[in-house]
């Protein structure tokens, strides 16, 4: 069986340097970024939303993102207008913008109508929470940009590259069961169920969620978290130091009668697997697919 999993986990590598995956110098090496049109000020509100505006060449355009904007790394050094799901109107304008391209679920609603009295042109766009609903995410960013047809050609290069790792997973001859957590406090967990971006992307990676009763995020006990059996835990970097490192999320009283907890199989997964399936999701899936078929060999 390793033998098998060595394999499986050298096709996966393989799809990742075949995708030209995300690297320091920024997004998709090899994209012919477009000829611009649109808006010379923008904010993005959403992790996919900014990667997916800097994959369509545009990143030079944005003056400020939220606080979920992690990729690409020239992101982190833009100004930052705050979580979008708690946006103050105030700092938003502040930066000057004349658009802002917004993920469906920033808010709260009061700071978008202050947002559109300001006379700023603000643009909702649907995030995508299923791998076959990214293609039409990217459009959608595409379209609030002015940027149409390049994203049409992004999003057919992205649902390519999805679906390579999609076929990858299936050589894997194992799908353990995963439960992606995050930390609520110092020591309260929530797990991704069903129509999130973390399921999306376990299920990508070959793995099964363990927590596909609940629709989103929602607490979990030790008892539900025993009574699944996850085979793996998940958690971003971030999450797991701020628990106090590998071996204090491991002995959680949540966690510890796992079978994951147990056996010791916590992967530290890449933050944007839980901010929203965009561009990078590909190369995301296919570094967590890898660690998958490493803890379980």
């Amino acid at each position: 069986m390793t033998a098998a999993i060595d394999s499986g986990r050298r096709r996966f590598l393989g799809v990742t340097a075949a995708l030209g995956a995300v690297a320091a110098g920024g997004l998709f090496a090899g994209w012919a970024r477009p000829a611009l049109a649109g808006p010379a000020r923008m904010v993005t509100i959403g992790a996919a939303v900014t990667e997916t505006v800097w994959a369509l060449g545009a990143g030079d355009r944005i003056v400020a993102v939220d606080t979920t904007s992690m990729s690409p790394a020239e992101a982190q050094r833009l100004p930052k207008v705050g979580y979008m799901r708690t946006l103050a109107a105030e700092g938003v304008i502040a930066t000057g913008a004349t658009r802002v391209i917004a993920d469906d679920g920033a808010g709260p609603a009061s700071t978008l109508d202050q947002i559109r009295a300001a006379g700023i042109d603000l643009r909702m766009v649907t995030s995508a929470t299923r791998i076959d609903q990214v293609e039409a995410a990217i459009v959608a960013v595409g379209d609030a940009i002015d940027l149409h047809d390049p994203a049409v050609a992004l999003g057919l290069q992205v649902t390519a590259a999805l679906a390579e790792v999609a076929e990858a997973a299936l050589a894997l001859p194992v799908h353990p069961s995963v439960m992606c957590l995050i930390g609520v406090g110092n020591a309260g967990l929530m797990a991704a169920g069903r129509d999130t971006a973390a399921a999306a992307v376990i299920r990508l990676a070959g793995g099964r969620n363990a927590f596909e009763l609940s629709a989103d995020y929602a607490p979990i006990s030790a008892e539900a978290a025993a009574a699944m059996a996850p085979e793996v835990l998940a958690m971003p970097t971030h999450a797991i130091a701020r628990l106090g490192g590998r071996e204090a999320v491991l002995a959680l009283p949540q966690l510890r009668l796992t079978p994951a907890a147990m056996a010791g199989r916590l992967i530290a997964i890449d933050s944007r697997a839980l901010s929203g399936l965009g561009p990078s999701t590909a190369d995301v899936a296919t570094a967590f697919a890898a660690d998958l078929a490493q803890v379980m060999g």
